[in-house]
């Protein structure tokens, strides 16, 4: 079986993983161009400030060593829950672990329950969330406009 690293790219003799932190007012133009080139719908300066406005959002970021943004992910945590608002990988970056290693980082924080919406046919997300203990609750028909798509909702329950 192939094992999986959450490692990124291979440089002078050894491996360098993303460091994961917590947005900060001053990543809201790095976080808004990344959600501008990876995400279907983006949220746009005035939908991420706002959102980033309210006092139950939190953002987790992946950054390199040269501090360039890799992913985030947002999402509402009230009280020991948390639902996912999206989670945005640049494009020459998936498939590398980042989006594991993001969802890994918010699993280790005081919540039970973690919720989601992913589309029907995100099978990439999908099988993240799956391998990850997540299971579906449940379906939302063409929930998501621009492809057309039916949401699937997801849980995770801690331990």
């Amino acid at each position: 079986m192939k094992k999986k690293r959450l490692l990124r790219r291979f440089f002078y003799g050894c491996y360098m993983t993303p460091h994961i932190a917590w947005c900060t007012n001053e990543d809201i133009d790095d976080l808004i161009a990344l959600d501008a080139r990876g995400s279907n719908v983006p949220f746009g300066r005035q939908g991420l400030e706002g959102a980033l406005g309210q006092s139950v959002t939190r953002c987790l970021l992946a950054r390199n060593e040269q501090e360039d943004l890799l992913a985030f992910l947002l999402f509402h945590l009230i009280q020991d829950e948390a639902h996912i608002l999206n989670i945005v990988v640049d494009e020459p970056e998936r498939r590398q672990g980042i989006a594991r290693l993001l969802m890994n980082s918010l699993m280790k924080l005081p919540i039970n329950t973690i919720y989601l919406e992913v589309r029907s046919r995100n099978t990439a997300a999908r099988y993240l969330y799956e391998g990850l203990g997540f299971v579906q609750a449940g379906k939302r028909k063409n929930y998501y406009l621009s492809p057309v798509d039916d949401a699937l909702l997801m849980t995770w329950v801690g331990a």
